[in-house]
């Protein structure tokens, strides 16, 4: 058995794959990316620079070069090391190649590129490189001319700006009166009211029950936010790639990178909203197939006009915006990618012609959440009984699961979309899993058929709801439960990035065909736990334990009364330990135990150890006590000792409930003059050095002292001190 151990480690090791460095070696590889000052390059007359790659060859230093080779064989973690990028002042860095050549001609530009990128890796690392692409050349004076289109999309700005003025003018001069609805949609102050207005109001409950969304999808779109911002950096030229390397080993970052799940909960919402809404409806007006066409083209017409902003923006004037050694590279080439594409995202089908080309990447969602609604409206249009529904979705459902597996399994897809550096680098264009599984309809048809079975599923149970509720709290554990099913969800993908693992086939397709429906299962029941009231543990108790109803279901008195009673006081105590604890310098348990265990004392008479003891165990739990009575007191809106006496007894109440004309009168005279009472104690406490109420006593109870009587000689010889103080005082204020 050893020796076969030792066998698969030395094969492992032997495999021609480099996982890790130390950073001696790491350091030892030539930088990956290395660039010139742009805008001082271009100010030069005749500045030429220009952005490239270049491959690396052994040279004279084999060893160097199968380093790289290895360390760039694990892919899923680690940049190409044998592919080097630069960014060229080429007048300046590469003067000595230039002469006698004619930079306007592409062969003597790639020759004094190449010769001059080949000289500088050979002076420091022996190596050779070859340049393989240049990417873009850019020289002084060159300017970008403004075309047709450029000025019809500044008109465009132009008269919306106008129309906004008119619009914001004509809301003010009406104020909130009827007007010109044409102009009043134009009105910055009335479209900020709406978008910053509470969502799913008005006269139906169901729809108030449904703000849960508004959170929902805050979260969701910062998650998106927060994940995505990584590419930023990935296809940037990085001073330091390695932090971007082992970020795949922090389990902090490893959310960011198997993050993409969440992208899909927006699918879930949608097809709920399509649902519900639509069956809203229909116990208003009659569902015709004529709702169908009616539908899609209202969507059109609400997604499109922005869509077409942004598009044409990206076309036209986002290239004069800016300027940089890779704008060209980054923004021009979308533009023109945009060109050529536009047509594609206007009638969202851009999601099944991803080219190698990346034109406005991110607007994949809008295509297949518009062809997913589509399908939907088609669905509960169609089919209105809800047997019928019911069926055609659980049709749709195995439809949606089967599809994703035979991707997998017959074009040899990932089990995940890989966000490794390179795929970062292309921004994924010629990645299939990521072209055929992430971005299509078809791919992530299960998410928003889920949706659309939660959407029907609420409106059924909305006419039992209250027992639907009851039920929700009995099990609201299971809610709870869903939380660590969903961060092991999110992270097992981070099983994939395992170093030297080759998933099999089956496993692949398993994954790739359950991962999104199991993490979305979980948005499903916070969805309904959400809309049917299952709030918290404690409420959940309600209808379980009846000796915690009142009347009305509310908790019972005799908890809330308690929880009034001992929250500030314990709190306070914990303010006592914490500053006990403090003085007696007690950081820890074994601390504690120094002059009761010699092996951990000094023998300088430190305080009781009982009470250093009772300090580090008390401290932490009574403070989660007092956490614990805030979050109870919370959930049961216990908001005062007197106010949850109100009703309770009698004699503090008023005619309305209010307390006592005497105890309002007592509460008022003495609340001032006890926290001074406490000021002057401080006060005099720090002036004759007592440090705490327990040390002030050592001496005086002799069980709480030590063998030197310290506190009493300190007494003593604070008299002067005393002196001295109040002198001091009278001669500063004098």
């Amino acid at each position: 058995m050893q020796k076969l151990l030792l066998l698969m480690f030395l094969a492992h090791q032997a495999s021609g794959v480099i996982y890790s460095l130390n950073l001696t070696e790491y350091y030892r590889m030539p930088e990956l990316h290395e660039m010139d000052d742009y805008d001082r390059c271009l100010v030069a007359p005749k500045g030429l620079y220009c952005v490239l790659d270049a491959d690396l060859y052994p040279g004279e230093n084999p060893d160097l070069m199968r380093m790289l080779q290895e360390y760039s064989a694990s892919t899923k973690k680690h940049y190409n090391h044998t592919q080097i990028h630069r960014a060229i002042c080429v007048t300046k860095t590469c003067e000595d190649f230039t002469q006698g050549r004619y930079l306007e001609n592409p062969k003597d530009l790639k020759l004094v590129l190449e010769e001059c990128v080949n000289a500088s890796i050979w002076r420091t690392h022996k190596l050779t490189a070859k340049v393989t692409n240049i990417s873009t050349c850019k020289k002084n004076g060159a300017k970008r001319h403004f075309t047709a289109g450029d000025y019809i999309m500044a008109g465009v700005y132009m008269t919306l700006i106008i129309v906004n003025v008119l619009g914001t003018w004509h809301d003010f001069i009406q104020d909130d009166t009827s007007g010109n609805p044409y102009l009043l949609a134009f009105s910055i102050r009335r479209n900020w009211r709406k978008l910053t207005a509470v969502g799913f109001e008005g006269p139906d409950h169901r729809l108030r029950r449904l703000r849960v969304f508004n959170g929902l999808r805050t979260l969701t779109i910062f998650g998106v936010f927060t994940t995505h911002t990584a590419l930023v950096m990935a296809f940037s030229f990085l001073k330091n790639p390695l932090y971007f390397e082992v970020a795949y080993e922090d389990p902090f970052k490893v959310l960011l990178v198997n993050g993409d799940v969440v992208t899909y909960t927006f699918f879930v919402m949608s097809g709920f909203l399509v649902a519900f809404n639509l069956e809203l409806l229909a116990e208003k007006t009659k569902i015709t197939i004529w709702a169908w066409p009616k539908a899609i083209v209202l969507r059109w017409l609400r997604l499109t006009p922005v869509m077409a902003i942004v598009l044409f923006t990206v076309m036209t004037i986002n290239r004069h915006l800016a300027d940089g050694p890779q704008w060209d590279l980054v923004v021009i080439s979308e533009a023109e990618a945009c060109w050529q594409y536009w047509w594609a995202h206007l009638l969202y089908i851009n999601n099944y012609i991803y080219d190698n080309s990346h034109c406005l990447p991110q607007t994949w969602y809008l295509a297949a959440d518009f062809q997913l609604c589509a399908l939907g409206v088609l669905v509960c249009v169609v089919f209105r009984r809800p047997r019928y529904q019911a069926m055609v979705l659980a049709v749709l459902g195995v439809l949606a699961l089967v599809m994703p597996a035979a991707h997998t399994y017959f074009q040899d897809l990932d089990a995940v979309v890989y966000q490794t550096p390179e795929l970062y680098r292309s921004l994924y264009k010629t990645y299939d899993t990521f072209r055929i599984m992430y971005v299509r309809a078809h791919t992530n048809m299960f998410t928003y058929i889920l949706g659309m079975a939660c959407g029907l599923l609420a409106i059924h149970w909305f006419k039992n709801e209250k027992v639907v509720s009851e039920r929700f709290q009995k099990y609201g554990w299971v809610i709870w439960l869903t939380l660590p099913i969903v961060l092991f969800n999110v992270y097992s993908g981070s099983f994939f990035y395992a170093d030297g693992y080759q998933p099999s086939t089956a496993l692949r397709v398993l994954y790739a065909t359950l991962r999104k429906p199991l993490f979305q299962v979980f948005t499903f029941i916070f969805i309904m736990g959400s809309i049917f009231k299952a709030e918290g543990m404690l409420y959940l108790l309600r209808g379980r334990l009846p000796a915690l109803h009142g009347a009305e279901g509310a908790p019972l008195t005799a908890l809330r009364v308690l929880y009034a009673t001992l929250r500030k006081p314990l709190f306070q105590v914990f303010t006592s330990i914490f500053i006990m604890g403090s003085i007696f310098k007690a950081e820890g348990m074994l601390y504690l135990l120094r002059g009761r265990l010699p092996a951990l004392d000094g023998a300088e008479g430190a305080p009781l150890t009982a009470l250093r003891v009772l300090y580090a165990t008390l401290r932490k739990p009574l403070f989660q006590v007092f956490t614990s009575i805030f979050i109870m007191g919370s959930i049961f809106k216990a908001e005062g000792m007197l106010y949850l006496l109100r009703g309770r007894l009698p004699a503090l109440d008023g005619a309305e409930g209010a307390p006592s004309t005497a105890l309002r009168v007592l509460y008022a005279t003495l609340r001032k003059p006890l926290f001074q009472v406490f000021t002057f104690i401080f006060i005099m406490g720090s002036i004759f050095k007592a440090e705490g109420i327990l040390y002030l006593l050592r001496g005086r109870l002799p069980a709480l002292d030590g063998a030197e009587g310290a506190v009493r000689r300190a007494t003593e010889a604070a008299v002067p001190s005393l002196h001295l103080h109040i002198h001091h005082g009278i001669h500063l204020q004098g």
